[in-house]
């Protein structure tokens, strides 16, 4: 019998479904972010966005924008 290890693709495919996950994690809570801005300008919700750190395994929501 041969056993065959398919452990580093099985590890490649979570990783990569992490990543995935992260990204649409990211942009919901961006959107529900805008969503509950308070709009003057429109700077402030324009300014909103999300960034994946994939090597932490993190996403990021916020913005640079003072209110």
């Amino acid at each position: 019998m041969k056993f065959i290890d398919y452990s580093d693709e099985v590890l490649a495919a979570f990783d990569d479904g992490c990543n995935r996950a992260l990204e649409r994690c990211g942009k919901q809570a961006e959107e529900f972010a805008k969503d509950i801005s308070p709009f003057d300008t429109g700077a402030l919700k324009n300014s909103i966005s999300h960034l994946v750190d994939e090597a932490q395994k993190v996403a990021y929501v916020g913005t640079n924008q003072l209110h």
